[in-house]
């Protein structure tokens, strides 16, 4: 009775076993997506990426590839969907890249969604002055984007004990 207890055990353990390791959920790989939205054939196909990227889980495999993508990508489509995602995460890492894209990136609807995913990472804190406009002249961006960035800097600085990690100019 004992040997027919221990097999009847075993084999339930080892099916158990087997169906974990069959229905794990596939996952996939940030770097691999990062590299697609930065690099595959069709814009579509970046979007794509860069959206399957956005939707990963955040971690420390996923935050830095979302990085590199919107410091590197051309597409103003696949930057609005990572700095969508990076907001979303709150990383406070990522504001000097919003900074930077809200001062002189190309695109209005970058700029507009770097502004609101930096509003998102900090709380939506925001000072009375100056007033940002995605659709401001380059120089007037740039002094905005400048002043805001010592508002948000003095904040993260009081609120973690650790600045953003700013140096010098932006560009």
């Amino acid at each position: 009775m004992k040997l027919r207890y221990g097999i009847t055990l075993g084999v339930t353990v080892l099916a158990l076993l087997g169906f974990l390791a069959w229905n794990r959920p596939y996952i996939p790989d940030p770097a691999r997506l990062a590299e697609k939205a930065l690099s595959a054939g069709t814009p579509k196909d970046r979007v794509q990426a860069a959206v399957e990227l956005s939707m990963l889980p955040k971690g420390q495999e996923t935050i830095p590839h979302l990085r590199r993508v919107l410091a590197e990508s051309q597409d103003a489509e696949v930057q609005v969907a990572i700095i969508s995602a990076l907001a979303g995460f709150r990383d406070p890492e990522c504001a000097p890249l919003l900074f930077r894209a809200m001062a002189d990136n190309p695109d209005a609807a970058v700029r507009q969604s770097a502004y609101a995913g930096l509003l998102r990472v900090f709380g939506g804190v925001l000072p009375a002055d100056p007033v940002y406009r995605a659709e401001d002249a380059p120089d007037q961006r740039l002094a905005v984007t400048t002043q805001l960035r010592g508002h948000y800097e003095a904040l993260a600085e009081r609120k973690a004990g650790v600045g953003l990690g700013f140096t010098g100019d932006q560009k």
